[in-house]
């Protein structure tokens, strides 16, 4: 025994018309079909649209750590040349006081000069003194 909804569905078709019935009938699986293409290629957009975002973010990571590992180098490059900087300075400072100690004792050496040659010619003045003095003596004595 048939169903009554399902002997109605056959009285109707018949009343209709096989032709038409079946028409509905191909229509109707293949929009299903096409339903199920257009889900499977939303499925596939969905699917390539998070593979970009993966992408995208895995390259926006590496971008971050090749810019944290940038400034690592560059702060790293600047201690390094404040280092070197202020081991110039130290050697500038360590040349500079060995300069000023030579001066200051080619400035004591001017000054010891300078003494002995104002203590040579007060001997060659007196010197002279007594060489005229002599002189004197020998024009008046002959």
């Amino acid at each position: 025994m048939v169903d009554m909804g399902t002997a109605e569905m056959i009285k109707f078709i018949i009343d209709i018309g096989i032709t038409p019935v079946l028409l509905v009938v191909f229509v109707r699986y293949f929009i299903r079909q096409d339903e199920k293409r257009q889900q499977s290629v939303r499925e596939e957009y969905d699917g390539a649209q998070k593979r970009i975002a993966d992408i995208e973010k895995a390259a926006k990571d590496r971008e971050n750590v090749m810019l944290a590992a940038s400034q690592q180098r560059e702060a790293l490059i600047q201690s390094e040349a404040a280092k070197r900087e202020n081991l110039i300075r130290r050697e500038a400072e360590k040349r500079e006081g060995i300069l000023m100690t030579n001066l200051e004792r080619i400035t004591e050496t001017m000054g010891d000069i300078s003494r002995s040659m104002q203590d040579i010619q007060m001997n060659i003045g007196k010197i002279d003194e007594r060489i005229d003095r002599l002189e004197m003596g020998k024009r008046r004595n002959g």
